[in-house]
């Protein structure tokens, strides 16, 4: 990291939204951007005091927090102490990283904030951010181009080219990444903020969204709000930006989709920077919208190849690292169903039922494979399974030859009255009820988490149970919508 280091100043990053209320609502801090980018409609409801701070994090983003806290106190503690008696603005002057940047204000632009680290650089002052993650992401280059309009008034020397560093978690690891900023970064921080402020003065429409508050404490409030405003967010594939593109074109609502010629809708698009094909994504949204006018089921596709017979597959594993705890199959082959749970705690167990699931498959190498979004989720894992435990080819093949994603099916050949695609959603629709008692896949991870700490055999058999009863409910659920969502596409091609 570097032999000159040193940590400036003692404020830190705590009470930087007191500060910023107490010099008023045009004040904008790097926080505030990072909210209103994950959901504007819940950082107005927090900024305004209606909803408790906290409700913007769920359990999966305290464990992160979590981790990136603590890889922020594993870089930072590398750092030497700076003299109590150097100001900030000697130690901007040297050639020194700074850690523990004090809370900064840029008067001009009512920017204010504390980035994690700063290369002085004689006064040329370049902003660091330290991530837990390994990739450098767009809202690490907007977090960037934030601090580096906020470090402007405190720059001695010219910086030349707007530019960054990231210190990233590789391989376990520490690694500087330098980075370039465009004037498209710095273009869409300024429209951030302008986004900010406007939306402190009148406020926001509430969209569909997955963020934690809109998943929870908010969920009753946007889903009758969006559908009273038949909102442009209730359809699939249209999010935040996408609806404001369509209502700079005068297409307001939903119903006003299903009025607009489809290919003046994807040329208006094209016109404001949005690709899209008025032949497969602006039809598909107007068909979304159709489903909402006729609180019916929208087929524009033909029924899936896959009939009655066929193994449902589904994964339980943590997206972090291994085991793949349950590789859960519910074979259904004609009047034959039969549920298999394979368990695994760790990787031998793992490796043992890798092989177990190529044996069964080989027993039922006629029966197509059947997964919602495995493509993206369930495939890629087992080939990480193989790969670590150094597997012949063969598992992946059988699978992926045989493999049928129901999900992306759906999404290309059917809509529903309702914004969502995941498999409780849909399945719900066609009344096959969810009997688990745990919510969903995070709450799963949490329990097996549990599972591996307690040293209490009844307890770790009770999680044990629940969980296969949770993956055997995905299973029923995927099973059961796959023959719901087949039978109303035969009929619809029936009665064309």
């Amino acid at each position: 990291m570097g032999s000159v280091e040193a940590a400036a100043g003692a404020t830190g990053k705590i009470g930087t939204l007191l500060s910023r209320r107490a010099r008023g609502r045009d004040w904008v801090s790097k926080s505030d951007m990072v909210q209103f980018i994950r959901c504007p409609y819940a950082f107005v409801q927090v900024d305004q005091g209606l909803l408790p701070r906290d409700a913007l994090i769920d359990p999966l983003s305290v464990q992160l927090i979590d981790e990136g806290n603590e890889f922020h106190r594993n870089v930072t503690a590398l750092a030497a102490p700076m003299p109590d008696d150097l100001s900030l603005e000697d130690a901007f002057a040297q050639e020194v990283t700074l850690f523990g940047v004090p809370v900064l204000e840029n008067k001009a632009l009512k920017l204010l904030g504390a980035p994690d680290a700063v290369r002085a650089e004689g006064g040329a002052l370049v902003p660091i951010e330290i991530k837990s993650h390994k990739d450098v992401r767009r809202t690490d280059l907007l977090e960037l181009a934030f601090y580096w309009l906020l470090l402007e008034p405190f720059r001695t020397r010219e910086g030349g080219q707007p530019r960054g560093e990231m210190m990233l978690r590789r391989d376990g690891v520490v690694e500087t990444v330098p980075v370039t900023l465009d004037s498209s970064h710095f273009a869409e921080v300024e429209d951030l903020i302008k986004q900010i402020r406007r939306a402190r003065r009148v406020g926001v429409k509430p969209r569909v969204c997955g963020c934690p508050a809109c998943r929870g404490p908010l969920l009753e409030q946007v889903t009758r709000l969006t559908r009273e405003g038949k909102d442009l967010s209730l359809i699939w594939g249209i999010a935040g930006k996408r609806a404001r593109a369509l209502e700079e074109l005068g297409i307001a609502t939903y119903e006003d989709l299903i009025a607009t010629d489809g290919d003046e809708v994807a040329a208006g698009l094209r016109e404001l920077g949005h690709t899209v094909s008025a032949r497969t994504q602006v039809r598909q949204w107007r068909s979304h919208a159709l489903a909402y006018q006729l609180a019916d089921a929208v087929v524009f596709g033909p029924p899936a190849p896959v009939e009655d017979s066929f193994i449902a597959l589904d994964l339980e594993y943590d997206p972090i690292g291994p085991p793949i705890w349950t590789i859960g199959l519910l074979v259904c082959d004609g009047d034959h169903r039969e549920h298999v749970a394979l368990w695994a705690e760790n990787e031998t167990q793992e490796r043992e039922n890798l092989l177990a699931l190529d044996e069964l498959l080989a027993r039922h190498s006629d029966l197509p494979i059947l997964t919602w979004g495995g493509v993206a989720a369930d495939l890629p894992q087992l080939q990480h399974g193989a790969e670590r435990h150094r597997l012949d080819g063969r598992l992946l093949a059988a699978v992926s030859e045989r493999h049928f994603d129901l999900f992306l099916h759906v999404t290309n050949s059917l809509r529903l009255p309702m914004p969502g695609l995941g498999l409780k959603d849909v399945a719900d629709y066609f009344g096959v009820a969810k009997t688990s008692t745990i919510q969903d896949g995070l709450e799963a991870l949490f329990l097996f988490a549990q599972y591996q700490q307690s040293r209490n055999r009844t307890e770790k058999q009770n999680i044990r149970e629940r969980l296969v009863d949770y993956n055997r409910d995905d299973l029923e659920m995927l099973a059961r919508a796959h023959q719901a969502i087949r039978l109303i596409q035969v009929l619809a091609q029936d009665n064309r």
